[in-house]
């Protein structure tokens, strides 16, 4: 498409536009103007219904009032209630009161609520109206109007009392009665529950009977009924008590001439906006003519260089096109002068990118002497495997920056893997950390250096401190926690590291670990790999406390064969294709569980499924952790003729003989002194005979191959209360605590005792 044609393009869409808009908002103001007198028309013509209904309440009791005053037609009422072959005789008389009066219904109601007479259909009488409520309001003395629906359709009715009788007139609201209120441009329809039941002409009539239902008649809507044109409305009617009916008025307002009117409006509009219009097209041409010549001829100077530009261009244009041309006329003139010192230009910017690279050269050769130098510095730190007779620990790491020095390749990043062991309170632990430094390069290895350095010093401390190496695994990992956590607060939020550090207790294969905002624990057992944990109880180390979220120290009980993975867990890290072939930041959970579960938690072809697979974007680094698989804890099968015993143990606990239930059951332990989970009933019962000092002694047996039963430690810490040992029952506080720290119980406890938590 040419420039031009382009230009035309756009003007000619932007006019469209316009008038698009213009006409949009020509057809709303248009309705507008139309619609809001048409709508008040048909408002006020329902309201003159109303008020048409009270004035001939007024002139019903007025009619009633003459009858009761005038003495003639009085006394032959009288005489008539009496005898009904008397009011027959005189029927002409009533019936020339109701011409003159505009009434279609006349009856007189005898005091027991039948219809004695009727004027207006003398035959029928006889029918019980003491119900209604018309009539007992009238023997009341109330007299009320009423619009309701009877033989001839809708009526309007006015009863009174005369003497002990009732006398009820009224009309039909009939198209005579509606075309009293309606004009010559206005049209009204009653409907009782969507049923027509009165008009004011044949043809609303006709126009109603085309929709099945009231509801189906479009409001707000202009229709052409025969060679006129009409605007819809439909208003609900106002009860205003006089009513059960559920009336509704359809109203049909004249627009004929107003059509006409719009019709010659909408005429002068459209020559108005086609002149406009084609003026403004006129202009347009004539303006892109004039640009189109120029760029044209500037075109020409551009793609023919050795011409003479004077004689093509206008440079006495003031216009941008002018500018363009005496910046074109410059460049060539530059061009020029630039081409004769090319070369010694070219030389020149030789010698400076040279002496550049040399510069740059030097500056990445320190920069990786510095990444080397912070790479033996982790080095010592980092101890990826550890090995005993019931636990092995194995990693694989791959930083994200590798590069080569003096020959040497090597690698830096922000992850880490410890695996190492540690006594504590004369038992043996694995222990090993896996943490993930923010930042890339220098900065996550600045974050490894400085945790790899404090956990190195924790380790030593214990092995040289009797204070330290006495402590509860639960307060070793909190004391840990707290120390990493001093540290990297005092970088003031610019270095964070996500961390799981954790203990392993080597004889029963009981779990202890923190997460600090990294990836979840992955347990391999019966080659299923499924999340250990779905909670985040502590953020990233370096991050000032949340104290909504508690710090929480994860327990879990490992089986022989079982496996823990700890590391990346294949999100946020690695980028997959999708169908598009469009890379994509992974956000499946569930992929490293599959891929654990395929490779049969193999870290070597793991790692290399991943970097084969998809894009990692990351430091790389997992760690296996794998509990002997021919271990088996050190206890008795409980036979059969030990459970007939112990149920009957069970029985005395029931009825209450505590004694005989511990005779039997330490009778039992003693036959059978591996039978672990003996000691855990005998541990219960002593505690409920508030003999405090044995259940402690069994507890502490039982919890020696059990140490993760919390409910069991609740009952030794309460124990050591009771004893007045309350060092040791505080200790014991803190291990739960730390273990469940939403437990109500345990914080009932610790504000009976006034336990100070941090440890």
């Amino acid at each position: 498409m040419s420039f031009r044609a382009k230009l035309f393009a756009i003007i000619g869409l932007s006019q469209i536009i316009l008038v698009s808009l213009l006409v949009f908002s020509f057809v709303i103001l248009i309705e507008k103007v139309k619609n809001e007198p048409q709508d008040l028309r048909a408002f006020e013509l329902a309201s003159q219904f109303e008020k048409e209904l009270k004035l001939n309440e007024e002139r019903y009791k007025n009619f009633i009032l003459d009858l009761k005053l005038n003495q003639n037609l009085n006394e032959k009422l009288k005489l008539g209630f009496k005898n009904r072959e008397y009011l027959k005789s005189n029927s002409k008389v009533f019936k020339d009161l109701m011409k003159k009066n505009n009434l279609s219904i006349f009856e007189l109601i005898d005091k027991s609520g039948k219809v004695f007479y009727r004027f207006h259909r003398e035959a029928d009488f006889g029918d019980d109206k003491s119900d209604q409520k018309i009539v007992q309001k009238a023997f009341q003395s109330e007299p009320i109007l009423i619009l309701e629906s009877g033989h001839s359709g809708l009526g309007l009715r006015y009863a009174n009392k005369f003497e002990e009788n009732v006398i009820l007139i009224g009309e039909v609201v009939n198209s005579e009665f509606l075309d009293k209120l309606s004009s010559s441009e206005s049209e009204i329809a009653i409907f009782d529950n969507s049923k027509l039941i009165s008009f004011s002409s044949e043809k609303i009539k006709n126009y109603s009977e085309k929709y099945s239902s009231y509801k189906d008649i479009p409001a707000k809507k202009r229709i052409k009924v025969t060679e006129n044109y009409f605007y819809t409305v439909k208003l609900p009617y106002t009860n205003n008590g006089l009513t059960n009916l559920n009336l509704e008025f359809l109203i049909l307002i004249d627009e004929t001439n107003l059509n006409s009117k719009t019709n010659l409006v909408w005429l002068y509009f459209t020559i108005f906006t086609f002149t406009i219009f084609s003026l403004i097209f006129f202009i347009s041409f004539l303006f892109s003519r004039d640009i189109t010549r120029a760029v044209k001829s500037l075109n020409f100077a551009m793609a023919n260089i050795d011409e003479d530009e004077k004689k093509i261009l206008n440079l006495e244009r003031k216009d941008e096109i002018g500018q363009m041309s005496n910046v074109f006329v410059q460049m060539k003139e530059e061009l020029i002068s630039h081409q004769h010192n090319l070369e010694d230009k070219i030389d020149k910017k030789t010698a400076e990118l040279q002496e550049s690279l040399a510069q740059v050269n030097k500056l990445r050769f320190q920069q990786d002497g510095d990444y080397f130098l912070t790479s033996l510095l982790i080095d010592p730190l980092m101890k990826k495997t550890y090995a005993n007779n019931l636990v092995s620990v194995n990693s694989v790491v791959k930083q994200k920056k590798s590069f080569e020095f003096k020959g040497k390749n090597v690698e830096i990043g922000g992850d880490i893997c410890v695996a190492d062991k540690i006594v504590l309170r004369g038992e043996e632990y694995t222990l090993f950390l896996n943490g993930d430094a923010m930042g890339k390069s220098l900065q996550g290895a600045s974050g490894v250096l400085v945790i790899g350095t404090v956990f190195k010093a924790m380790i030593q401390n214990t092995e040289e401190i009797a204070e330290l190496n006495k402590k509860y695994p639960e307060i070793w990992l909190y004391d840990c926690y707290d120390e990493i956590q001093k540290v990297f607060l005092s970088f003031n939020g610019s270095m964070l590291i996500s961390c799981i550090v954790g203990l392993i207790h080597n004889e029963t294969g009981s779990l202890y670990y923190f997460n600090a905002e990294h990836p979840f624990l992955i347990l391999y057992r019966d080659k299923v790999a499924n999340y250990v944990d779905k909670e985040i109880h502590i953020r990233k180390i370096g991050l000032e406390k949340d104290d909504s979220m508690p710090f929480k120290v994860f327990t879990f009980q490992l089986e022989s064969g079982d496996s823990v993975i700890i590391g990346t867990d294949g999100k946020d890290e690695i980028m997959l294709k999708d169908k598009n072939n469009e890379e994509q930041v992974n956000t499946d959970e569930q992929l490293i569980l599959d891929t654990i579960q395929i490779l049969d938690a193999d870290l070597v072809k793991i790692k290399e499924s991943i970097f084969t697979n998809s894009r990692v974007i990351d430091d790389f680094a997992m760690m296996k952790i794998t509990f002997d698989e021919n271990y088996k804890l050190k206890r008795d099968k409980i036979s059969s003729k030990i459970n007939e015993n112990y149920k009957k143990a069970v029985d005395y606990y029931k009825i209450g003989n505590l004694t005989e239930c511990i005779s039997i059951l330490e009778k039992l332990i003693f036959d059978n002194p591996n039978a672990i989970l003996l000691k855990k009933q005998l541990a219960k019962v002593y505690f409920k005979n508030q003999n405090y000092l044995q259940s402690i002694r069994m507890s502490e047996d039982y919890l020696r191959y059990f140490p993760l039963d919390n409910k069991i430690l609740e009952y030794t810490s309460y124990s050591y209360f009771k004893l007045d040992k309350m060092q040791n029952g505080i200790d014991i506080l803190k291990r739960i605590s730390l273990r469940e720290p939403e437990n109500f119980r345990i914080k009932e406890m610790i504000d009976q005792y006034k336990v100070e938590l941090t440890p």
